[in-house]
């Protein structure tokens, strides 16, 4: 049974980073690299080359750190991706957790993380095979940083209730939008916009 993502709202990978300029960092790529033009730089991230060593970057997302530095990416694109990345491993490490905070920190302060997952509200988290990992909206809580007061646009910012659980794992702190999106034959996709912010410093506080 084949998977197809929203036609309306969510736009391919490549429509989505022409409006982006500077430098794009695309995880899993798959066999479809995005190419760099005169407006932006394209770096494209897979497990496997697949023919094209010259477009795709070859290395495995769970190994960290990732090969970049520090604040290089004013956006990152991780369509399909997600779901194929382990909640935990046999000696305790979190890929999850460590991909997040790998993405937090490659992308500039400011700069945006594009997320389309299989979300556990539809069928499309767990028909799959080859998934490993399972999200919904809530998922990104535990990375936000959200307003002490909501009703308050001049309210310093705070960490989601939910990031505070693990401040010995979570480094990664983005202001979050996400909205889960149906498609056909019952499956749902989160999509998600994480953009990068300086955590406050309140993670192991009440």
């Amino acid at each position: 049974m084949s998977k197809k993502r929203p036609e309306k709202k969510v736009k391919s990978t490549k429509k989505s980073v022409k409006k982006v300029k500077n430098e794009i960092l695309v995880l899993g790529c798959n066999q479809r690299p995005v190419k760099s033009t005169k407006d932006y730089n394209a770096t494209n991230v897979d497990i496997h080359d697949y023919g094209m060593p010259d477009q795709i970057t070859v290395h495995d997302l769970e190994s960290v750190p990732w090969p970049f530095e520090d604040d290089t990416f004013d956006q990152v694109v991780a369509y399909d991706i997600l779901e194929h990345i382990r909640t935990v491993t046999d000696d305790r490490r979190y890929p999850c957790i460590e991909m997040m905070n790998e993405i937090w920190r490659v992308l500039k302060l400011g700069g945006e993380c594009e997320v389309m997952v299989p979300s556990t509200e539809g069928r499309g988290a767990a028909q799959d095979p080859t998934h490993v990992s399972f999200w919904n909206e809530n998922s990104f809580s535990y990375y936000a940083i959200i307003p002490k007061d909501p009703t308050d646009p001049e309210s310093p910012p705070v960490s989601h209730p939910w990031r505070k659980i693990y401040p010995h794992m979570i480094k990664a702190a983005f202001e979050v939008y996400a909205e889960t999106q149906m498609a056909d034959q019952n499956i749902a996709y989160v999509a998600a916009k994480l953009i990068k912010v300086l955590p406050p410093d309140d993670a192991e506080s009440d």
